[in-house]
């Protein structure tokens, strides 16, 4: 049996065809060409669905033999040593975002990763052994400091830092729509884009503490939140229903997006500027400009307005500001940190425990500076982009999926 877009033509790689697209591939014979539509497919569709899949013969053979390979299913996520080995890297197949990468993201539900520097953005098709690169986008005259896939993964999103306004790709029609400058932002700068997980907003974040809400869908200013000092960060709880930001006066501020208010306030313990945050379903994490990574619970019951906190945990492994803090995914097992300003600064934290694995990053291992850090979608692959051009990819082997 055969899946629905194996065909013997394919073979006869379909050049003229690919002229018509409006975002161009590089035609290629045989199985590659295959692949090619397979991957925007997956890119437009999503992953296959599971009546569609054709599961290998050799795995047939095992669910027959009862000899298949349970992995981890069941399984808790132990402390100490993570099972994590450095795959091929993610742009292998191209190395066009430029000597430093500024953003690596994962799309939300099929099996592609982003690239992101200079002025451009690349995608692959995310396997470990090829990586097949899918399409690239460029941006004339907009160097990127950030780029992220919408909340859906029907747009991708880039921001420069240099400028008020910003840019998003459309993943279906293939064309790229500048959300223009308002009386709000145009003498601004949009630093960073954060799109909400309810698809409502994407917060763009500008200078004096300003936060503006853009509509997912027109891109226009529809509200504009302020904190006090620089705004360094900002993050959604899962359903959106909640955003947190730090600042550069070490305050965290909780916000209701229906509301669109302030319903918390604390300062982050023993920080003078905060840097980067986080939050999963149990714990929020905060990074400061000293290195240091606070830890408080999600779910303990503080007055809201208490002003001190005590964190769970106060992580000293790391020296440098915090430029990157990702937890793996709502429930939280995983907490990776980083700081773009050293080599080699990075750790990756067991939450259960709040203890830092001891065989991440390996010895003897040189990764340059940090820059970026994702995690994809169910945890099996983590993707780091360094200032040396090159977005590594590791295999988490406790996570069996993308």
């Amino acid at each position: 049996m055969k899946a629905a877009w194996t065909d013997r033509d394919d073979n006869l790689a379909d050049k003229d065809g690919l002229q018509l697209r409006k975002v161009r591939l590089t035609a290629k014979q045989g199985s590659k060409y295959q692949n090619r539509l397979v991957d925007e497919f997956k890119l437009v569709h999503g992953q296959t669905p599971s009546w569609a899949k054709v599961e290998p013969e050799s795995k047939k053979r095992k669910i027959i033999e009862g000899d298949e390979d349970p992995e981890t299913k069941g399984k808790n996520l132990t402390r100490g040593q993570l099972r994590i080995r450095r795959v091929l890297d993610l742009n292998n197949e191209s190395r066009e975002s430029g000597p430093i990468i500024r953003s690596v993201r994962f799309h939300p539900t099929s099996q592609v990763g982003l690239v992101a520097g200079g002025h451009g953005v690349a995608l692959y098709h995310v396997d470990g052994t090829t990586n097949t690169k899918i399409q690239s986008v460029e941006f004339e005259n907009f160097p990127l400091r950030n780029a992220c896939f919408s909340t859906g993964g029907e747009e991708i999103l880039v921001s420069s830092g240099l400028m008020g306004h910003f840019y998003s790709y459309d993943m279906l029609s293939g064309e790229i729509t500048k959300a223009k400058p308002n009386r709000l932002t145009e003498k601004e700068t949009i630093r960073n884009l954060v799109p909400s997980p309810d698809k409502r907003f994407t917060v763009g974040m500008g200078h004096h503490g300003n936060m503006y809400l853009f509509s997912s869908g027109s891109k226009e200013v529809i509200d504009t939140l302020t904190m006090n000092g620089d705004v360094s960060s900002v993050t959604f709880n899962s359903d959106g229903s909640r955003m947190y930001s730090y600042g550069d006066l070490g305050e965290i501020y909780t916000w209701d997006m229906k509301n669109r208010c302030c319903v918390d306030k604390f300062t982050d313990h023993g920080t003078v500027s905060g840097t980067r945050i986080s939050v999963s379903d149990e714990f929020l994490a905060c990074g400061s400009n000293a290195g240091v990574v606070n830890i408080y619970s999600n779910r303990s019951k503080v007055p809201s307005g208490a002003g001190i906190r005590t964190p769970e945990k106060s992580l000293l492994n790391l020296v440098t500001p915090i430029s990157s803090l990702e937890f793996n995914n709502p429930a939280g097992e995983i907490l990776i940190m980083s700081s773009k300003d050293k080599p080699n600064a990075l750790k990756m934290v067991h939450l259960p425990s709040l203890t830092v694995f001891n065989n991440f990053p390996f010895v003897n291992t040189d990764y340059g500076r940090p820059n970026s850090l994702a995690f994809s979608p169910s945890s099996g692959y983590l993707a780091m982009g360094n200032n040396r051009g090159t977005a590594m990819l590791f295999r988490l082997d406790h996570y069996e999926n993308y």
